[in-house]
């Protein structure tokens, strides 16, 4: 369906024609006209919605995505209430800008992508928000757009950072409250990461197991509140808010390291997966054990640095490996290398 078709559609709908002048009126002024209508693959395409017989306002729900992104305080401005409530609602459910996204994976856009996240990443730092509704906007933007796309590029801290953020806004009192807790039961984190760090690796060369790598970290406090929900609020449920990755070489040396480890620790009964032997749908692999560490359970990863390597990227090594053949393209391996390079440059830049 073209413009002209679009305009039809409208005409022939109760107030359509006044609607599209305030919704170009808006797209003019900020001059996103252009994308609105030279692009597909947003959040709701108002083409597909009119042909498919959405009713009008759905349709300028999607014509106003644009909008909303480029001058959030225009579009919150705008005199249509059933066509705002309608994007503020169910925009998330609307799955188009990830498949955008998906899109600029397979055709190795990635700097377009690392662009969009890392401005969507300032808007929420830089408290340059004017509103409530625009902070929500963004906010919920970032959970279900970018947090995933973060994540499918391998870059972990830029997805921690989007969630952590926009959990803060969404959910002020939650957050409050959970700093607090963890500030408090989780004082010594670090050491304590530190401290078994140092176990694993005295343990490890003692016995000869090779090993490439040890890394710890605490669970982002969005993570921890999903985690709250799913287990009835039960924090003593949650066994991964520490855990630690150890990379091999090989996968025989996954079942040495978590031998080893189970001999320094005394493991929690029902928390080893071998997702080695059964890999998750997405083609996940690892071994995982939770163990106990004084009064506090601390998880192990444990994998081959080609396991980690396609956990790291995700689903974004998934399209790029599966669908464009065989192998691994290397220049994109090579582009992706660069951007978490550039992502360890500009720590704390933003």
């Amino acid at each position: 369906m073209n413009f002209i078709a679009l305009l039809q559609f409208l005409k022939n709908t109760e107030g359509g024609a006044e609607l599209l002048k305030q919704a170009m009126d808006l797209a003019i002024k900020m001059n996103a006209h252009q994308r609105i209508f030279g692009k597909a693959g947003y959040i709701l395409d108002p083409m597909e919605a009119a042909r498919f017989g959405y009713e009008h306002s759905f349709v300028f729900a999607g014509l106003l995505y644009e909008a909303a992104v480029q001058l959030p305080s225009a579009f919150w401005d705008f005199g249509n209430k059933d066509i705002k409530e309608i994007f503020y609602e169910l925009w998330p459910k609307f799955k188009g800008e990830a498949r955008s996204l998906k899109n600029k994976f397979k055709q190795g856009e990635f700097d377009d992508i690392f662009f969009q996240l890392t401005e969507c990443l300032y808007k929420l730092k830089s408290g340059k928000i004017a509103s409530e509704d625009e902070g929500h906007f963004f906010s919920r933007r970032a959970l279900n757009v970018y947090a995933p796309a973060a994540h499918k590029l391998g870059m972990r801290q830029l997805k921690d950072e989007l969630e952590v953020l926009s959990f803060n806004f969404l959910y002020p009192n939650e957050s409050l409250q959970l700093k607090k807790f963890i500030a408090e039961y989780y004082k010594n984190s670090g050491e304590v990461i530190g401290s078994i760090r140092n176990k694993v690796k005295t343990e490890l060369i003692d016995n000869g197991v090779k090993y490439i790598s040890i890394s710890g970290r605490q669970k982002n406090l969005y993570r921890i509140y999903e985690k709250l929900l799913s287990h009835n609020r039960e924090m003593l449920a949650i066994h991964d808010i520490i855990a630690l990755r150890i990379i091999v070489d090989k996968k025989e040396d996954c079942y040495l390291v978590m031998q080893a480890i189970h001999r320094l620790w005394q493991p929690v009964k029902k928390r080893q997966k071998d997702y080695i032997i059964s890999p998750k749908s997405n083609g996940y692999q690892s071994l995982h054990t939770t163990v106990y560490c004084g009064h506090q359970t601390v998880e192990f990863q444990i994998r081959t640095r080609d396991m980690d390597r396609e956990a790291e990227y995700g689903v974004a090594a998934h399209w790029l490996y599966k669908e464009n053949g065989s192998e691994f393209p290397r220049d994109n391996l090579e582009f992706i290398n660069a951007i978490n390079n550039l992502r360890e440059n500009l720590k704390g830049k933003f």
